[in-house]
């Protein structure tokens, strides 16, 4: 009886991973035989193919925007102005980013008005005007906007306890419920 390898799994089967690598080729040369076959019938474009490296390395180096990563902006307060957001949203861009993701939480500082530090209630008139200015400055960026309702932890999760969870969602024209109390909610 051979010895056994101790190593990781694909090691100790060879056949395995050659059935494995033969499986994922074919699957690979089924996927561009489809793609060819839809472009001949005028289906939707396939994917752009490279024949060279240096073609894949310079598609890869200039994404298209939508392709691009978004970052997380954090807006304190939220304490923002227009001029800074603009600032800030092209210094994203100029860095690569291909859009943003607005997260309004607590102010850093309160209201000061001889620092010049004004906190935006949420939803109020001046916070949707906020938001609006970064979408139409964004959008005639080409970048992407998005926007969380919070960071996670006070609107819960199965795994939270129910005290520690947010019963009821509030909009200002709408009071959303739960569909049953979350306290009789129990993880399977």
């Amino acid at each position: 009886m051979a010895p056994t390898i101790k190593g990781p799994r694909d090691e100790r089967r060879p056949a395995a991973r050659a059935a494995r690598a033969v499986c994922l080729s074919l699957a690979s040369a089924l996927a561009l035989l489809c793609a060819g076959l839809a472009m001949a019938q005028g289906g939707a474009p396939g994917p752009v193919l490279f024949d060279r490296l240096a073609d894949v390395a310079a598609h890869l180096a200039i994404p298209p925007a939508d392709a691009r990563p978004m970052v997380r902006w954090w807006w304190f307060g939220p304490a923002v102005v227009q001029s800074e957001l603009e600032r800030e949203l092209l210094a994203m861009k100029a860095g690569g980013f291909g859009g943003v993701e607005i997260q309004p939480v607590y102010p850093m500082e309160l209201d000061d008005p001889a620092r010049g530090i004004r906190n935006v209630p949420y939803l109020s008139a001046d916070f949707l005007e906020s938001v609006g200015f970064v979408n139409r400055k964004a959008r005639a960026e080409g970048m992407r906007v998005d926007m969380t309702l919070a960071s996670g932890w006070p609107y819960g999760a199965p795994t939270f306890p129910s005290r520690s969870r947010r019963g009821a969602c509030a909009s200002p024209s709408r009071k959303w419920r739960p569909a049953r109390p979350v306290s009789r909610y129990r993880p399977s």
